[in-house]
């Protein structure tokens, strides 16, 4: 716990028509999230074909920094 996060990681996923969607990012906006150790990408209905997730760095003066990814669904 702290005033700012130490290590800010954001989550960036590519949809197989190229739209972009940000971790806790309100639908539409590729704002980042600065705020939350935590993000979340919800697609309710997501287009069939190659996605591409990434987890970037933004700022991590105290690196490496670990981190999990989960993904539910039908993944294949």
């Amino acid at each position: 716990p702290g005033p700012k996060l130490v290590n800010d990681l954001n989550l960036i996923a590519r949809a197989p028509g190229g739209a972009v969607l940000v971790g806790s990012g309100r639908q539409g906006s590729t704002a980042l999230d600065h705020k939350n150790n935590v993000e979340v990408i919800e697609v309710p209905k997501p287009a069939a074909g190659a996605w591409q997730v990434e987890v970037v760095g933004s700022d991590v003066p105290r690196g490496p920094q670990s981190y999990a990814l989960v993904a539910l669904g039908a993944i294949g």
